[in-house]
């Protein structure tokens, strides 16, 4: 069944070749949790650590892609857009298509977060289980 599926040429066409999956570099708020009190997360910008990372992880991609054809979906935070930026580097005069997908995000702590309490509540989350724990005026 697969390999009769497989060499037909709409679904050799239709679907990528490979799909690579790259986090965010490192960002003020993985450096100090305090900042998510006081800027949305959204708006949590790379360091320059982050920016360094992502330009690396560029250059990795575009030597294992070659002249393939590259589509970047991405979140629209801004550490996403900032990594996708330094990533492009690396693509520089070569095609390449962009997505931005909302739905490609963070887990949703919740606004504003208070460090104090959201060491706590990572606790919590720890003795209840990672996968179904929900955040207090987080994600549903």
């Amino acid at each position: 069944w697969w390999s009769e599926r497989r060499d037909q040429s709409h679904w050799r066409r239709d679907r990528p070749e490979r799909i690579i999956l790259v986090r965010h570099g490192q960002s003020c708020g993985n450096t100090d949790k305090k900042f998510f009190s006081t800027v949305p997360d959204s708006q949590i910008p790379l360091t320059d650590r982050g920016y360094a990372q992502a330009a690396v992880a560029g250059l990795k991609i575009r030597n294992l892609v070659g002249n393939e054809s590259v589509r970047f979906f991405h979140s629209p935070y801004m550490r996403t857009r900032q990594t996708l930026l330094a990533l492009l580097r690396a693509f520089d005069k070569l095609p390449v298509l962009l997505t931005s997908e909302p739905r490609l995000r963070e887990q949703d702590f919740g606004n504003f977060q208070d460090p104090q309490a959201m060491d706590a509540i990572f606790e919590e989350r720890a003795r209840f289980g990672r996968f179904f724990f929900r955040f207090p005026n987080g994600e549903a």
